[in-house]
């Protein structure tokens, strides 16, 4: 039984070796996206009304934020 011929087992080796690069390129990738969603909160607007009647001595402090990031944000806490 005759081997098979040197160019032959060349050109199965580089093939195996592209579809497994291009497999591996294709996991990193898919690796790499998951990873790209970031949160980041900007302050669109800062006001303070004065005290009132309703609330004396006391300045009611308004803030309006806008998400401008690729993943849902959550604040906690404003202090």
């Amino acid at each position: 039984m005759k081997a098979i011929s040197t160019i032959i087992a060349v050109i199965i080796i580089v093939s195996v070796s592209i579809v497994m690069a291009i497999a591996v390129a294709y996991w990193a990738m898919g690796i790499g996206n998951a990873f790209q969603k970031f949160e980041k909160v900007e302050f669109t607007s800062i006001y303070a009304d004065p005290p009132t009647l309703d609330n004396p001595g006391n300045f009611t402090v308004n803030i309006v934020l806008k998400n401008t990031g690729s993943a849902a944000a959550t604040i906690n806490n404003i202090s």
